[in-house]
């Protein structure tokens, strides 16, 4: 896969696809100890309201649907496990399993969960290469912030695919395209003028990962592509809905029940 660039003002290179993963895993490793608190600087803390809106998007999909409520969600590209542990804390008496292949990034969530939350699993492993035991076992997949970092996006929206039962609702919490035309210049300063700056704020020092972030959204596919690629791995009632003109869409799509 060939390299993809910005813009020459950034001087950053996306890794290519068979270095992704290590890249990444080395990279996320390094950034995990300020990684929420530069969420709160990107967002102005919005991305705690739309990780809310994530999981209230699976539940309430899952309720309304043509199978039982046993509300078991897996939370691929877990990270520092905000969905998995709104999942853990909204169902007590159900199963979560956070699944990050980051060892830093899942000990800041194991250090964020409860003592007293028994009933969230941390494992550390690959969203592209689920284990065979995982298969048709959850009612919710959930990715927040995390599909456009797989070395094969849509290689990995068909591991959860296999992952969910039939009737299971996928979500997707994730950087897009922006709406309406006129803010995209806007928007794209931030991105790419912004968020450097921020992302040295949050770890104290300058790190590639903040030229990472914004390079990669640009990158990926808009809405309308990317809902595409939902269809084609077999979901249905494939949806998105843009907060803040497209910092971040929220997707979702059903596993068929038969």
């Amino acid at each position: 896969m060939q390299k993809a660039t910005m813009k020459k003002n950034t001087g950053y290179t996306l890794p290519d696809q068979e270095e992704k993963a290590t890249y990444l895993q080395k990279n996320f490793d390094e950034i995990a100890a300020s990684y929420d608190r530069f969420n709160d600087l990107f967002t102005g803390g919005m991305h705690r309201l739309w990780k809310k809106r994530t999981i209230r998007k699976a539940v309430d999909g899952i309720q309304t649907g043509t199978m039982p409520s046993r509300i078991q969600a897996l939370d691929l590209c877990s990270g520092s496990g905000d969905l998995a542990l709104g999942f853990a804390r909204n169902e007590p008496d159900r199963r979560v399993l956070a699944l990050d292949f980051s060892a830093q990034m899942l000990g800041v969530l194991n250090a964020k969960r409860p003592e007293s939350m028994t009933n969230l699993n941390i494992v550390q492993g690959d969203a592209m290469n689920l284990p065979e035991a995982y298969y048709g076992l959850f009612d919710i997949v959930s990715i927040g912030y995390g599909i456009r970092n797989l070395s094969d996006p849509r290689a990995g929206l068909e591991q959860a695919f296999q992952a969910l039962r039939a009737g299971g609702m996928l979500v997707i919490l994730e950087v897009g395209d922006f709406s309406p035309a006129w803010i995209e210049p806007l928007a794209r300063f931030y991105m790419e003028r912004i968020i450097p700056v921020l992302g040295r704020i949050a770890q104290g020092k300058k790190h590639e990962m903040y030229e990472y972030l914004p390079t990669s959204a640009r990158a990926f596919p808009g809405a309308i592509e990317f809902t595409d690629w939902m269809s084609d791995a077999g979901f249905e009632n494939v949806q998105f809905e843009r907060y803040m003109f497209g910092a971040s869409i929220l997707y979702s799509g059903r596993k068929p029940a038969s």
